[in-house]
């Protein structure tokens, strides 16, 4: 996913991502402040399977349309136009799926999951995920004066 999070350099990844996508996270330029979280988190947040990392900063999200284009559109050459007849859906929207002006919906999850012979939770999850990278964006910090954590119990 194309600017999601820089990772340093010294990490392990075990992504499930498509290549091109964590090549493009590799190239993203940076649009926050670096920071750490407790390596219990960061696998779950990230939602790669990352064990320890250190996040360096916050890049732009990646809307999963640009993962449609980028990782199966292009490679396939696949036209927009082609895809919108193919899954029943009008070129107008898969263009605008592309462009990241609409979001991926469960049913065009399992329209897109029949073309490409794959789960449709994997398109599914990528839309989960990219709304909620934008929450934690936008509502992390407030949330967390907010919300009150229970003590742990012994």
């Amino acid at each position: 996913m194309e600017k999601l999070f820089a990772i340093s350099r010294t990490i392990r990844m075990a992504s499930s991502a498509p290549a091109a996508t964590v090549e493009r996270e590799r190239k993203a330029k940076p649009t926050g402040t670096p920071r750490t979280m407790d390596s219990a988190r960061e696998g779950m947040l990230l939602g790669y399977g990352i064990a320890s990392v250190q996040v360096v900063d916050m890049l732009q999200e990646v809307h999963p349309g640009e993962i449609l284009l980028e990782d199966f559109m292009k490679p396939l050459e696949i036209s927009a136009a082609r895809l919108a007849a193919d899954i029943g859906l009008s070129v107008q929207s898969v263009r605008r799926l592309i462009r990241g002006k609409r979001r991926l919906t469960p049913e065009t999850a399992l329209r897109l999951g029949l073309f490409f012979r794959m789960e449709p939770r994997f398109w599914a999850n990528l839309q989960l995920d990219y709304e909620l990278r934008i929450a934690t964006r936008a509502s992390l910090k407030r949330l967390q004066q907010r919300v009150k954590v229970p003590a742990r119990r012994p």
